[in-house]
């Protein structure tokens, strides 16, 4: 019985080595284009227009968030910012958003504003109509 006694604690460690997951360093684009796949997938309905803002790729930058009139500028650091025009074809205040993937964790941050950014870096990288 002595014999197997001592290989619990190996296993439990071995177990736990395996369950850890390695830092795989900072998301892709192409991953942070999956995490707003699924948050598209969940929070949108109808039609959209999804744009990326060229500048986040490489750099942190300034955004202007407006809703109800009110404008305030975020710094967008260390993530991957997606702007979503949830109304396209109306020209003044409607329905919008701002969804930040963290480059770090993917996590998401939602903004959300009833006009839409300046189009500057914008680059509009998915149309879609889910009625």
């Amino acid at each position: 019985m002595k014999p197997i006694a001592c290989l619990i604690p190996f296993f439990f460690l071995t177990v736990l080595l395996v369950s850890c997951k390695p830092d795989k360093g900072p998301l892709t684009r192409q991953e942070a284009d999956a995490v707003m796949a699924r948050y598209l997938e969940q929070e949108i309905h109808g039609v959209y227009l999804l744009y990326l803002n060229a500048d986040t790729l490489s750099e942190s930058i300034p955004i202007a968030i407006e809703r109800y009139g009110e404008s305030d500028t975020v710094e967008a650091r260390n993530v991957f910012a997606y702007f979503i025009d949830e109304v396209p074809m109306a020209n003044w205040t409607h329905p919008c958003r701002h969804v930040w993937v963290g480059k770090e964790d993917g996590s998401c941050t939602v903004h959300i504003a009833d006009i839409g950014p300046g189009m500057g870096k914008w680059i509009r990288i998915d149309v879609r109509d889910k009625r």
